[in-house]
């Protein structure tokens, strides 16, 4: 009865902030990196999507947690999870290109890939590093292209300055 009065007064975003540090919290920094660079690019940046860049790899992290998201965030922020999350039964480029089709997805991908990127250089094993600049790499073209996309760049506050940075750590 506590906890249901206690989580009655909490937002959404407080819920989910405090559940993707349960999932794994050695990630809530990136997590936390991700929902501030979505904010900052996307021109009108909503509380499910602030929600879904929180739980970006929550079914990535634990497979079988999307009932939890859905019983405790609805049906439209698990599917938005689940659209989001890497699907290692293809190829990433193509992954990249699904995500694409979605402006809010994408956008919240494009947060995602904006922090890792920037932060290639804190990787210590340089063989990871290596495979992550590789895999980075091969879909910055995906990226670059869609953020190009007339129909796409109203989606951002600054899509070039975003290109920018992509080109910057690449």
């Amino acid at each position: 009865m506590k906890e249901a009065i206690e989580n009655a007064s909490k937002t959404k975003l407080d819920l989910a902030t405090e559940y993707a540090q349960k999932i794994n919290p050695d990630r809530i920094e990136h997590h936390s990196r991700v929902v501030r660079i979505y904010q900052e690019i996307a021109s009108q940046p909503s509380e499910d999507s602030i929600i879904v860049a929180y739980l970006h790899e929550a079914l990535e992290e634990k497979k079988d947690i999307f009932n939890g998201i859905y019983s405790k965030f609805g049906s439209k922020i698990a599917v938005m999870v689940k659209a989001v999350t890497y699907n290692d039964t293809i190829p990433y480029p193509e992954y990249i290109k699904n995500v694409s089709r979605d402006p809010e997805i994408f956008i919240i991908k494009l947060a995602d890939y904006l922090d890792n990127i920037a932060n290639l250089s804190n990787i210590e094993d340089r063989e990871i590093m290596h495979r992550q600049r590789t895999k980075f790499k091969s879909v910055e073209s995906i990226f670059i292209n869609t953020l190009k996309d007339q129909d796409f760049r109203s989606y951002l506050k600054d899509p070039d300055a975003v290109i920018s940075q992509i080109k910057k750590h690449i």
